[in-house]
């Protein structure tokens, strides 16, 4: 699915999986990643294009097939600096950058599917701007506390970006997550039992989980399932998760077995 659909490019110049692999009667085949480069850290897929760039760098690569990759053209980036969050929807790649410390107040864009890249700036200042996502407009929030509290922008084309108040512009903890379904965007916090949701991406409405989340624990990871009707959060590491079937009314329930002690990473439906 456009926008959510990652490749397998790894942070070394060979890759984990080996040739011909089978898993789960999927088979994935191991190549040489693009340009013989390390360390790639995002990678798009878009209307049957792909897409990289790597980390704190201005190289990038763009290939129709994920097998064959040309490299692509990008503004100098500061060498301390890093990408945050990414999104590719509506004939756009976004990025948004900073990383904790290093706050940065601007992203870049692709309108041509990884080949050329342009800088844009967030007009709501510096931040880690890791939360990105298109519903019907681009929204982005600063996913850290670093002294700059929580900012937030709009955009209708992911180029110019107008400032957003964040409904967590007073709480010191980080936004871990933000994703649009069934009309809504849905943003909550990474250790609170708040979440907030819009219908148009600026003006929010607090909310909170029907339990309190403990201490040392975090949520990680949404995602809404169009296959399922369902939405669904994953606690990072005590295997909790909330299921909802209209992103406002949750139910929680445990992932059973060993599993519910893991590490939990990633989500998908």
């Amino acid at each position: 699915e456009d926008g959510i659909r990652d490749i397998g490019v790894t942070g070394v110049q060979t890759c984990a999986l080996p040739i011909s692999s089978t898993v789960n009667n999927s088979t994935y085949t191991s190549h040489t990643p693009p340009l013989n480069s390390t360390d790639w850290w995002a990678s798009f897929y878009l209307d049957g294009k792909y897409a990289v760039v790597r980390a704190r760098s201005n190289v990038c690569a763009y290939s129709n097939d994920g097998v064959t990759w040309t490299q692509g053209s990008m503004p100098s980036r500061p060498g301390n600096g890093n990408f945050a969050g990414r999104f590719a929807a509506n004939g756009k790649m976004v990025i948004g950058e900073g990383f904790y410390a290093l706050a940065q107040n601007t992203g870049l864009v692709s309108s041509n599917y990884g080949q050329t890249w342009s800088e844009f700036t967030f007009p709501a200042g510096s931040g880690t701007w890791g939360n990105i996502i298109y519903g019907d407009k681009w929204v982005a929030v600063d996913n850290h506390e670093y002294g700059n509290g929580q900012r937030g922008a709009t955009s209708t084309d992911g180029i110019t970006w107008s400032s957003m108040t964040s409904p967590n512009s007073n709480n010191p903890t980080s936004i871990e997550g933000l994703y649009y379904a069934q009309g809504q965007y849905i943003m909550f916090h990474g250790n609170t039992n708040t979440f907030y949701t819009s219908s148009n991406g600026t003006s929010w409405t607090s909310r909170t989980f029907p339990q309190t989340i403990s201490s040392g624990y975090n949520w990680t990871k949404s995602h809404y399932s169009t296959t399922l009707n369902k939405h669904v959060m994953v606690m990072f590491n005590n295997g909790t998760y909330y299921k909802s079937t209209d992103g406002i009314n949750w139910t929680s329930g445990s992932v059973p077995g060993i599993w519910g002690s893991t590490f939990w990473f990633g989500l998908m439906a």
